[in-house]
């Protein structure tokens, strides 16, 4: 797990994130209809691919559990004012630089 929090920190470095704050709820909610669900009619469908991509990026260059941590916190970077490419380019760039392990040893 150590890992999953070196990479979670450093990313929130890349967002401009302070990384101390994501553990608390920070005012950043989902919109959500009666029956309590997400309203997800606002994402289209380029946001969504992205949003697909990114994450199964992360969860298999660092751990599963990178692919939903990314996906909340470019979605906080990109609340706070990052365009969507822009927090995208800078999750792709530490993601693509993140050393891997070699299984094949």
């Amino acid at each position: 797990m150590n890992e999953l929090r070196e990479w979670t920190s450093a990313l929130c470095s890349n967002l401009g994130l302070d990384a101390s704050g994501v553990n608390r709820a920070d005012g950043v909610s989902a919109s959500h209809d009666s029956a309590g669900t997400a309203d997800m009619t606002n994402i289209d469908t380029a946001d969504r691919e992205l949003i697909v991509d990114l994450t199964r990026c992360a969860a298999r260059t660092v751990a599963a559990q990178a692919g939903p941590i990314a996906a909340y916190l470019v979605g906080i970077a990109v609340g706070r004012g990052l365009t969507p490419a822009e927090a995208a380019a800078r999750l792709d760039e530490l993601t693509l630089n993140w050393p891997r392990i070699d299984w094949r040893d």
